[in-house]
């Protein structure tokens, strides 16, 4: 039979469209399975089975090792108690069974008669409520019902509470007989679970973690993996901290705990990455440290992409060739194109706390942080460029206003043509002779502007008349204080005594080399200079030694007798007319028609046309930013503003034809090492070529300053992450500014650094015949804990106008001529530090007199404490040896805190470790180290009547 005929027309052919959707389901069901393929291949899938694997073999060691710690004979010694005590409990079963019935028999009369008791209370109270009630209405009849009520509910009560009362004495009784028959076996129970707690304890751990088909496929499954899985997405979130992504401000999301799992685990700092502990835990992500993971994350300090899981798009970066190569091998890296703030290197990672801590003087644990910012400041970068955070700063160099009266013409020339050549480290940077400025033509041209801007300079220069000295000076005499009077504690002197104190910028550079300054500067500046450098200098940062005529001519004589014989021997620069006649034409007609120039370089002479250059070279070279010259009160800087230069976009920087690294870091230390570099290849006239100077940083240095530039950063931190200081903090970093530039740690150590001039100083010593050990009694201070040991008003006193305090030392305290502000902003940094109460107020002590006098002189005489063999009184000096010498106890009432000088006599040793200070009070005998014969032998009293005699002294 022929089949019906379909009606039914389609604009397609549905077998065709069938094939179609077939086809397209079978594709859609490959791509889910690779898809989920796909996922389950990510390589944190690998970290997290690698590290779960390697958890598991470390706790079993660990357990291991707990059980091999356990004592085999205790814990035998405990199992056999418990088996024992089973066996008896099982010999008197029926006695256990017996004590328990009647025990649950108990409580049951004890819960039935507690109801009792409850629902009368109820009854009571209910009534009462209402007795009262009827009271209140006049209701006598019914209140007189509700009495009645309210007293049969009352006997009910009294009647509960008598048979709860003896039922809990029965049940206390079957408590004890349950105990006495299974006591053993609980302590036993305990003292076995004490045994094994840790072992249990990490036993269960395993159990969660361990190989099994439920945690390592069933809890991993499509579908069932949102569950509980093993292997997850791991996340910060931190809601107050924000990043840029796609133009959008969001809040910052971290996943690198994903793969870097043992992160914030002790136990794996030996481990490769990613599985690493990261260092000091105390200080970061640990949740009792100041940066715990929650509230900061990782990419707030590192950088790099928070939200990406894999090892390429999180932007690692690489801390050398080496792992850069290592990387693209192994994990396909490449230079990042995609994101704008890749990983910082991991040598710079403490460019991150400037973000935070930029209001501090000091940020604990950067070390190569706080170098950086004291090399900006010590070599004066401020001066051209725009930092925030360096603003209001003086001068690094000195004032030039006067500089005829210091040095001649011919030292200033070859001087500014290259500094290097008079010392090697000094801070002046070298301006000629550069790569892109040092063809034959450029090298004359370069001899032309070095005499232009010593010439305009001296032009601009004030004379000073100088008084002759008034005596010949002892060189010997000279050396001797050099050595010993404190210089070395800011300045060095070529050949001696060189060692530092293992920091990358020093504090004995601080001043410049004393070296080769009979090539450098005359006589009569140098006297006066010594005697009052505020004179040549209002805004020096050189203090005032208070030198009498004699010492300040002996110093004289003895650094001129140094001078820089190869220095005096180079050529001075030529000055080449017709170069010269360019260069001032060149600038002329910039502010002229060519006609107008023409006429102007021919009516001008040559000392016209020198001056004219050179002032036109000190702004092109931007000399007034380090140095206080005649004309350039009012010039701007002339360097980029560097506040944001961390935040700078790639593409921004300008690499030339230079074929170096294509990232910030290494253009910024490129720069740093070589500043005119971008030059290289490139045709350029004499205006634009690049015009930085060359500071002659080490790789270290460098590196120091690009950690701090890679920290000016544009991010805006919330105030809840920012190093918000508090009123006492604030004090403490605001005169840690001031003592950082005035030096202090070059002589002192404060808060744990410094004390530089200690090396030198002990050297010299030894050289005059004293042993290394006796050395130590000549050097400075030491001022940890200064704010807790000496009053507030002796402190500012003692810093406006420094006395004589340990009369043996060779080392003067300077005179720093501190205004009042700043005195009290020292003396406030050194209370504030020591955690001490401002203002301070002084409490008197008690007289002595009669017996306890004399009990007091008897502790410090020679037959007892012997106090005065080291410390002088007044005019009379101590009995022993200079090098036992210690501080004037007649100012001990004025200088130092009552509080303090007991706890100092108790134990010297705790305040200030390795001190010479005799520790008479032993702390481990403490009770019978006092003599038995004053005070009864009570060893408190003693230092309290030591302390108030001590005080007595200075009265």
């Amino acid at each position: 039979m022929a089949k019906p005929k379909d009606d039914t027309e389609f604009l397609y052919n549905v077998p065709r469209l069938h094939m179609v959707f077939a086809l397209a389901s079978v594709l859609l069901l490959a791509t889910v399975f690779l898809m989920v393929a796909d996922d389950y291949i990510k390589e944190w899938r690998e970290y997290q089975r690698e590290f779960r694997a390697m958890n598991i073999d470390r706790s079993e060691q660990e357990l291991e090792a707990m059980r091999a710690e356990i004592d085999s004979t205790q814990l035998m010694d405990v199992k056999e108690r418990i088996a024992k005590s089973k066996t008896i409990i099982a010999e008197q079963e029926e006695k256990v069974e017996a004590a328990n019935d009647q025990y649950l028999s108990l409580d049951k009369k004890h819960y039935r008669i507690d109801q009792d008791f409850r629902f009368a209370k109820s009854e009571f109270d209910a009534v009462k409520y209402s007795y009262e009630v009827q009271l209140e209405e006049d209701l006598t009849e019914e209140a007189a019902e509700s009495k009645l009520l309210m007293d049969t509910h009352s006997s009910t009560m009294e009647v509960a509470a008598v048979q709860l009362e003896l039922i809990s004495i029965e049940m206390e009784k079957a408590q004890g007989a349950i105990d006495s028959l299974v006591s053993e076996l609980k302590a036993g129970e305990n003292e076995l679970k004490d045994l094994t707690k840790d072992v249990q304890k990490l036993e269960l751990y395993l159990a969660q973690i361990g190989p099994s088909f439920t945690n390592d496929y069933f809890r991993n499954l499509p579908m069932l993996d949102f569950i509980s899985p093993t292997e997850k997405v791991i996340q910060v979130v931190i809601p107050d901290l924000h990043e840029d992504l796609n133009f959008l401000t969001v809040p910052r999301v971290d996943r690198c705990q994903t793969c870097h799992l043992a992160i914030e685990k002790a136990g794996f700092e030996e481990e490769e990455h990613p599985y690493r502990t990261h260092p000091n835990l105390e200080t970061y992500l640990n949740k009792d440290s100041p940066h715990p993971l929650s509230d900061f994350g990782c990419t707030t300090c590192h950088n790099g992409l928070g939200r990406s899981v894999t090892f390429r798009d999180t932007y690692h970066t690489p801390k050398n060739n080496e792992q850069k190569e290592e990387w693209i091998e192994k994990y396909g890296w490449k230079e990042p194109h995609h994101w704008d703030y890749p990983m910082y290197r991991a040598d710079l990672i403490e460019a991150s706390c400037l973000k935070c801590h930029n209001t501090q003087a000091e940020v604990v644990s950067a070390d190569i942080l706080n170098s950086g910012v004291n090399l900006i400041k010590r070599n004066g970068c401020f001066g051209c460029h725009k930092i925030d955070g360096f603003n209001d700063l003086r001068k690094v160099g000195p004032d030039l206003s006067k500089l005829s009266s210091k040095v001649t013409k011919e030292w200033a020339y070859k001087w500014v043509n290259n500094p290097k050549h008079f010392q090697s480290k000094t801070k002046m940077p070298r301006l000629f002779g550069l790569m892109n400025s040092s063809t034959p033509e450029d090298i004359i041209a370069n001899e032309v502007q070095v005499r232009a801007i010593v010439d305009y300079i001296f032009a601009k220069s004030e004379s000073e008349n100088y008084s002759n000295l008034p005596r010949r000076g002892n060189a010997r005499r000279g050396k001797e204080l050099v050595e010993t009077l404190g210089c070395f504690g800011c300045h060095k002197l070529d050949g001696s005594y060189e060692e530092d104190a293992g920091e990358l910028v020093s504090r004995r550079e601080f001043g410049p080399n004393l070296f080769g300054l009979s090539s450098k500067v005359n006589q009569k500046w140098l006297y006066h200079w010594l005697k009052n450098p505020e004179q040549y200098f209002p805004e020096t940062v050189m203090p005032r030694m208070r030198l009498s005529d004699r010492e300040a001519s002996d110093i004289t004589s003895y650094l001129l007798s140094m001078n820089n014989n190869e220095f005096d021997k180079l050529p001075l620069p030529n000055t080449d007319n017709e170069v010269l006649d360019e260069l001032t034409y060149d600038y002329l007609k910039r502010n002229m028609s060519r006609a107008e120039a023409d006429a102007k370089l021919a009516g001008m002479n040559g000392i016209e046309k020198n001056e004219f250059l050179g002032e036109k070279l000190i702004g092109r070279y931007g000399c007034f930013g380090c140095h206080i010259i005649p004309g350039f009160e009012e010039a701007q800087q002339i360097g980029t503003e560097l506040t944001e230069q961390g935040s700078k976009l790639l593409s921004r920087f300008d690499f030339g034809l230079v074929h170096i690294e294509h990232s910030k870091e290494s253009w910024i230390f490129n720069k740093l090492k070589t500043p005119r570099l971008f030059d290289e290849g490139k045709v350029k006239t004499f205006d634009e070529k690049l015009k930085m100077p060359n500071f002659g940083f080490s790789d270290e240095e460098a590196n120091a300053v690009l950690t701090v530039i890679m920290g000016l950063t544009k991010e805006k931190i919330a105030s809840t992450k920012m190093r918000n200081l508090d009123s006492h903090e604030l004090k403490v970093h605001e005169g840690l500014k001031l003592i950082q530039e005035r030096n202090c740690r070059g002589c002192h150590e404060i808060q744990d650094l410094g004390g530089d001039i200690r090396h030198p100083l002990n050297a010299v010593m030894v050289n005059r015949g004293y042993t290394e050990e006796e050395a130590v009694v000549f050097s400075p201070p030491i001022l940890n804990g200064e704010g807790e040991k000496v009053q507030p008003d002796w402190l500012f006193r003692f810093l406006k106008d420094p006395k004589v305090i340990r009369p043996w030392l060779s080392v003067r305290m300077p005179t720093f001529s501190l205004s009042d502000e700043e005195a009290l902003l020292i003396e406030q940094f050194f209370t504030h530090a020591s955690k001490q109460k401002f203002p301070y107020r002084y409490k008197e002590t008690e007289k002595l007199r009669g017996k306890a006098l004399r009990d007091a002189q008897l502790l410090v005489s020679a037959d007892y404490f012997s106090c005065f063999s080291c410390h002088q009184q007044g005019d009379q000096k101590p009995e022993g040896p200079i090098t036992d010498w210690a501080p004037d106890l007649a100012l001990a009432k004025e200088r130092l805190r009552p509080e303090w000088i007991p706890k100092w006599i108790r134990n010297p040793n705790l305040i200030q470790p390795g001190t010479k200070m005799p520790t008479f009070f032993d702390p481990e005998y403490y009770d019978e180290s006092g003599p038995d014969d004053i005070l009864d032998g009570d060893e408190d009293k003693q230092i309290e009547l030591m302390t108030n005699y001590i005080l007595q002294l200075g009265g």
